[in-house]
């Protein structure tokens, strides 16, 4: 499990740091789903039509780093 939670802590910050680069503000790029990477990621998925998730594991956010840019 401990790598697993690593991968996906590194996902999120990618994911963090995607969309701080599109404008939104996720807060800190530390690998964690707080309130404001919860609201960019929501804010992302409405833009660009996507469902919304509504649970956050490795499989969503692959989904979501397939959407943003690099």
């Amino acid at each position: 499990h401990k790598l697993e939670s690593k991968n996906f802590r590194t996902l999120v910050t990618r994911t963090q740091q995607s969309l701080a680069r599109m404008g939104l503000d996720p807060g800190p790029a530390n690998g964690t789903i707080g309130a404001k990477t919860f609201k960019a990621i929501r804010t992302f998925e409405k833009r660009i039509g996507l469902t919304e998730s509504m649970t956050f594991n490795t499989k969503s956010i692959i989904r979501l780093l397939e959407h943003l840019p690099p």
